[in-house]
């Protein structure tokens, strides 16, 4: 469309000028003493013109020999500029692919060049990132040959160049605000990779250092917090990697699953860390309510509580202390039991789970039903169950008659409560179905003690002897 107007308008222009100069009859004259030189109008007309572009063309011509010097120079620095990036992508490709002393070559040749560049103040506007960036792909190399001298040289450098940038010579206008944000960037990424170094060596205090180092805007990047946690529990902090969990999971940084996971591990070593019972109920009180609900957090500082005042029972001191700790356990029980000892979900329930994840919590339930049982028992050894207990291993008993863990557990309740006849009548239904072979064994001695308690010798022997059989 456009060559079509375009030659529409030189049509109009030819006629146009044979309109007009074919009837001008006009004549310029020019006088230079003694001289006259007399020409037609359109002769004039056509010299004016060709004079005009003649001169337009030499003017052009001297413009662009004058401006051969900058253009030299915008040449060079673009030639420059290809070479770094070049040089760049040389050392990213052989990082990725393994070749790492072929990368690290690449890496301090960019610097180099780039280096040689500044000296000579032909600098670009991005040289000092170019240089931090190839000194961090020159540490990176550096790290996987586990040369790690030359990879703490280079990271340094590294910072080193972005420090210069972000307060060396030169107002903040002059450099512009988005240099210094760049150098700010590039400083962050080399102080996450030296910590990310300092994890992978296995230097747990050294990573810690490198994560507390980092500014308080880059801590809270989920880059950031995913290395944190990693180094807390290298580190044996588990309190500072359930405190780190806790940010991640508010940024759906794990997987609902994974995140449950992780918090029951970490709450399992933070109840098992603690050295005495003061140190146990501030364990306790620090975790969140939601982590104070799972049946493996009450459990493991039930089973604590117990470890923790076995040594000072064994001494035969601290009686009073004992029974209010084994209060405590039976209070930290109380909501498990509720979760743990209900009638069975209704196949509705389960409908949209696959059979191996029915399977797996079926059997997650059942070991946490036997640590229940376990620790219940143990607890009742030393302080006799109190009528609220004994009426909710009734109910539960009575719910589901045939559950072994459920009738030895009524069992030993009964023999506490020196209720021997119904200890003994549901220990033995107990053994026919009970599968763990310590409460089994725990089963035929509570038997025994109840034989012997009625003076009947040859059953208590027997069942001394199915005790120590197993």
């Amino acid at each position: 469309m456009r060559s079509l107007v375009w030659l529409l308008f030189l049509f109009a222009l030819a006629v146009g000028a044979a309109l007009f100069l074919a009837d001008n009859t006009g004549l310029v004259t020019l006088f230079w003493p003694p001289y006259r030189l007399d020409v037609s109008a359109n002769f004039a007309a056509l010299a004016l013109l060709v004079a005009f572009l003649v001169l337009h063309a030499l003017l052009r011509g001297l413009s662009l020999l004058m401006g051969m010097p900058e253009r030299a120079r915008l040449w060079r620095r673009k030639h420059q500029e290809r070479v770094q990036q070049q040089g760049l992508l040389d050392a990213m490709a052989h990082w990725t692919a393994g070749r790492y002393l072929r990368g690290r070559k690449a890496a301090e040749n960019v610097v180099e060049q780039t280096q040689s560049l500044m000296r000579n103040e032909q600098a670009l506007p991005q040289s000092v990132r170019t240089v931090a960036l190839a000194h961090l792909l020159a540490a990176e190399c550096a790290h996987a040959l586990q040369d790690r001298p030359r990879r703490d040289e280079h990271a340094q450098a590294a910072l080193d160049a972005v420090a210069g940038e972000l307060a060396g010579a030169g107002d903040s206008v002059k450099r512009g605000a988005v240099r210094m944000r760049d150098a700010q960037e590039v400083r962050d990424g080399v102080q996450l990779r030296m910590a990310r170094w300092a994890y992978e060596d296995r230097d747990a205090q050294a990573a810690l250092r490198r994560v507390d180092e980092l500014p308080q805007g880059v801590a809270r990047r989920l880059a950031a917090l995913r290395l944190r946690l990693r180094v807390t529990r290298m580190a044996g902090r588990p309190l500072a990697a359930l405190e780190t969990l806790r940010l991640l999971s508010k940024h759906r940084a794990f997987s609902d699953a994974a995140t449950q996971v992780i918090v029951r591990g970490l709450v399992a070593e933070v109840l098992r860390d603690a050295h005495d019972q003061a140190q146990l109920l501030q364990a306790w009180e620090s975790l969140e309510p939601a982590e104070r609900d799972l049946p493996e957090a009450a459990l493991q500082a039930g089973e604590r509580m117990l470890a923790l005042s076995d040594p000072i029972r064994a001494s035969g001191g601290g009686e009073g202390d004992d029974d209010g700790d084994i209060l405590q356990v039976l209070r930290w029980l109380e909501p498990v039991w509720e979760q743990l000892v209900r009638p069975a979900q209704p196949l509705s329930a389960t409908a949209s789970l696959s059979a191996s994840s029915v399977v797996q919590g079926a059997a997650a339930a059942s070991a946490l039903r036997l640590r229940l049982v376990r620790l219940l028992e143990r607890g009742f050894e030393r302080v006799p169950p109190d009528a609220a207990w004994l009426g909710r291993i009734e109910t539960a008993q009575m719910a589901s008659p045939g559950d072994p863990l459920l009738q030895y557990l009524a069992g030993v309740a009964c023999m506490h409560l020196s209720l021997w006849g119904k200890a003994q009548q549901l220990l033995k239904q107990s053994l026919m179905q009970l599968k763990d072979e310590e409460l089994r064994r725990r089963a035929w001695v509570g038997l025994a003690r109840l034989a012997e308690q009625r003076d009947d010798a040859p059953a208590a022997l027997d069942a001394w002897r199915r005790a120590a059989l197993g």
